[in-house]
């Protein structure tokens, strides 16, 4: 797909998206860029929105859309860094919703890299079969909490495992 560029003031985020609701536009300054088809934020083959922390190209925030849809098929559709350009979280979104199988669909990470938190979501829910749908860790990367989740209802962990062992006989 062919974009029309158009340089804008900084934040180029002030610019409205009702502005460029016919057409295909890559809205960029000198921390952004912005890629838009006929109004909404779009990009078949990479990030659709792409902000970086400065000039130098330190990267801050990724975020893929189809058709105005945050939507990723092979990866997490919006990645956010540190300054130290170590992730800070990373979203698996499926049209729109998060959605992840067997995989947790939200990662955070402390600034030193160690793992912050997991999610599991099916369709937009909290959601695990096989144990706890949200884990919390300390920085040294001790566990803190969990929760337990089916279908975004949450159980404490003796209703989890009765509730997972109705739904498996069913």
């Amino acid at each position: 797909m062919e974009y029309t560029d158009v340089k804008c003031e900084y934040p180029c985020s002030s610019v409205s998206k009702a502005e460029f609701s016919k057409g295909s536009f890559r809205l960029y300054d000198d921390h952004s860029e912005y890629f838009i088809f006929n109004g909404d934020f779009h990009k078949t083959n990479g990030p659709a929105i792409y902000i970086w922390r400065n000039k130098y190209g330190l990267k801050r925030i990724e975020e893929y859309f189809i058709k105005g849809v945050m939507h990723r098929s092979d990866g997490p559709a919006r990645i956010y860094y540190y300054s130290s350009q170590k992730l800070e979280f990373e979203h698996w979104v499926i049209n729109g919703e998060l959605h992840r199988v067997g995989e947790p669909a939200v990662l955070s990470y402390y600034s030193s890299g160690a793992k912050r938190s997991e999610e599991y979501y099916i369709r937009g829910e909290l959601h695990n079969e096989n144990g706890p749908a949200s884990i919390h860790y300390d920085r040294y990367g001790k566990l803190r909490k969990t929760y337990y989740c089916l279908d975004g209802k949450s159980y404490s962990k003796k209703d989890y495992d009765k509730k997972k062992s109705v739904k498996l006989y069913w």
